[in-house]
């Protein structure tokens, strides 16, 4: 698994915008079996990074249109959910959600 992370770092390195590299470099920091090489905090940061990457479609991307509108209302419900979900596959949150 160290591997794995060491790859994905790299790939981040050479492209930060690689939203396929954030979002596996999270899953694995999320779940990787070995507790030394889990880091929860990072998990979350990236899964954040990934759910605003994803507010912008391919085809809507430019160089003046990088970043999510503040209008957009899709950034505030993708950034909750992947933060929710990452902090709680790695134990970041500690207390459970309400039940609604």
């Amino acid at each position: 698994m160290d591997e794995a992370i060491a790859h994905y770092q790299k790939a981040l390195q050479i492209n930060p915008d690689d939203a396929e590299a954030q979002n596996n470099l999270a899953r694995v920091l999320a779940t990787c079996p070995q507790a030394s090489l889990r880091d929860g905090n990072k998990a979350v940061e990236l899964a954040a990074a990934h759910a605003i990457a994803g507010c912008i479609a391919r085809r809507e991307l430019s160089p003046e249109y990088f970043v999510p509108s503040v209008f957009n209302r899709d950034v505030v419900k993708r950034v909750a959910a992947a933060v929710t979900e990452a902090a709680i596959k790695t134990g970041v949150a500690r207390k459970g959600l309400p039940r609604r």
